[in-house]
């Protein structure tokens, strides 16, 4: 998981998620707000992941400890 940041705006999005399942490389990208805070992008990724693909046995980040204390 990492984000794709300082987009042109768009309908309001100006940063992307990108989400690699590790097994099929499948990727989802998920559009956010320019600075989307913690708690929306957690609920951004259940719902556009966990919610589709079910929730991992593991993440793979670059352990930002806004995302592993929340995870």
């Amino acid at each position: 998981m990492d984000f794709i940041v300082a987009l042109p705006k768009s309908h309001g999005f100006g940063s992307i998620m990108v989400v690699v399942d590790g097994f099929s490389n499948y990727t989802t990208f998920i559009p956010c707000p320019p600075n989307v805070k913690l708690d929306e992008a957690t609920k951004l990724f259940f719902k556009n992941v966990v919610k589709v693909w079910r929730m991992s046995k593991s993440i793979i980040s670059d352990c930002d400890p806004h995302f592993t204390r929340k995870f």
